[in-house]
């Protein structure tokens, strides 16, 4: 995801920069020679040599490895929405295209739900780069060829267009506000994958879910502006944000995966539809397309970067979830605040959602501290975050130490001394291989190699 939001930031870039530096006929020849670049890298079939070590950090590996395969034929796919939307307004005299916007996203969103069910479980993954590399190839000559039928459009480099949105250059504090409204849904949809796939369940494409519902959004709130409703959806917000927050802060409370998962695919659609819709009202007038879909794509990145790379880096434990629900009930606040002021402050219900986003966040910290309490060890990588505690001595059981990959126990040893060597958890004595273990044991003192998860347990019955 990290790597998709950086080079659709690229894409954006380059479309922004060549539709307001250049003339449409160095536009058509620079894309096509580019198109043409582009094939060279087909068919998108990595080298074996590209895999991580086992010890290392896989993060910067896998960046190099999309980018070396798939790198410029997706900067110039991405590119392709804002670049054919931009000659389309040009030469169409000022129309708005933005519903292309929808429609590429609602391409997006059939690709990756019809992916899990007609194209993985029937093609080879040797099968599949080919069929896409085919398809990209036939791609490179359509738009080449609209990009040829569009070299002779009267326009000028600079153009500028009336339209009912705004005909001045958007100010610099109004990018920045694209930019926000972007970057939060982008955060949360990253953190909301997390949370699923590591605390709640680890299911196989169940990150298509929240991808989906983000991809969904966008094309609600720019294919019409009668799907976002804000006084409606800006209720549900409250009542979504406080549900993640609480969910989140007690999860081992909301374990139940016909519970958590309609609750959290629930809230993320509910924010993103509220950042999304906002955007969508927000957005200018066609001469400043390329701009407003570079901020996007640019908060976008902003969002990817936060949740893979900056979090990980820094945050000892999966607090970056927390931050994004608190962020975004903020960014809703500011966004009233910013439409009037004055009339903001003397409103009961702005002061109410107000407090309702400082309360939320003071909530989140506080849980997440005491949550983390008394942890003896807090370790974070690419893969999740991991904490070490040791839990008391109950009714139910002797005090023992415990290791946890974000809610999921992965195993607890017990603390007296006489204890500590008896196997536990998923393989205690009366688990099959403890079962047959011991059976065997039964002949004599038992020579082996213990290899993957459990090793430490299993090697207690020898």
């Amino acid at each position: 995801m990290l790597f998709f939001q950086l080079a659709l930031l690229l894409g954006y870039l380059y479309a922004h920069f060549i539709s307001t530096r250049f003339s449409a006929a160095t536009q058509t020849l620079l894309h096509i020679a580019l198109l043409t670049l582009s094939l060279l890298s087909l068919p998108v079939l990595p080298s074996p040599s590209w895999k991580p070590d086992a010890s290392a950090n896989p993060l910067l590996r896998i960046l190099g490895l999309l980018a070396a395969t798939i790198g410029l034929p997706y900067l110039l796919l991405s590119a392709t929405s804002p670049l054919l939307q931009t000659w389309h307004a040009r030469t169409e005299r000022g129309a708005l295209p933005y519903r292309f916007f929808a429609l590429s996203n609602a391409a997006s969103m059939l690709a990756l739900l019809s992916y899990p069910v007609a194209v993985e479980p029937y093609l080879t993954t040797h099968a599949q780069a080919w069929t896409w590399s085919i398809a990209y190839a036939a791609f490179a000559i359509l738009c080449a060829a609209a990009a040829w039928r569009a070299r002779g459009a009267a326009f000028a480099t600079r153009p500028t267009f009336t339209s009912p949105f705004t005909s001045a250059r958007p100010p610099a504090t109004l990018q920045l506000l694209w930019l926000a409204l972007a970057a939060v849904p982008s955060a949360l949809l990253l953190s909301v994958t997390n949370h699923l796939s590591q605390n709640v369940a680890a299911i196989p494409f169940l990150w298509v879910l929240p991808l989906s519902i983000y991809l969904l959004t966008f094309i609600l709130c720019f294919e019409s502006s009668r799907w976002y409703r804000r006084a409606l959806f800006v209720r549900f917000a409250a009542v979504a944000l406080a549900s993640m927050a609480y969910a989140t802060a007690n999860s081992l409370d909301i374990s139940d995966l016909r519970v958590s998962l309609p609750l959290f695919a629930l809230s993320l659609f509910v924010c993103c539809m509220v950042c999304h819709g906002e955007l969508a009202r927000l957005k200018p007038g066609a001469g400043y397309l390329t701009t407003f879909y570079l901020m996007t794509a640019a908060g976008g990145a902003l969002g990817g970067l936060f949740v893979a790379f900056f979090a990980p880096a820094v945050f000892p434990a999966l607090y970056e979830f927390p931050i994004a629900i608190t962020a975004c009930g903020l960014l809703i606040v500011f966004v009233f605040y910013r439409q009037n002021p004055r009339e903001s402050l003397r409103s009961p219900l702005w002061l109410i959602c107000a407090a309702l986003a400082v309360g939320i966040g003071i909530y989140l910290f506080e849980e997440t501290r005491d949550n983390l309490a008394g942890s003896r060890l807090l370790v974070r990588n690419f893969y999740g975050a991991l904490r070490v505690s040791d839990n008391e001595k109950s009714a139910d059981e002797e005090a023992n130490r415990q290791l946890t990959h974000g809610t999921i126990n992965h195993g607890h040893q017990f603390l007296a001394p006489e204890l500590r060597r008896k196997p536990t958890t998923y393989y205690g004595a009366a688990t099959g291989i403890g079962v047959a273990l011991e059976e065997l044991g039964k002949s004599g003192p038992l020579r082996g190699g213990v290899v993957g998860l459990g090793t430490g347990s299993v090697n207690s019955f020898v």
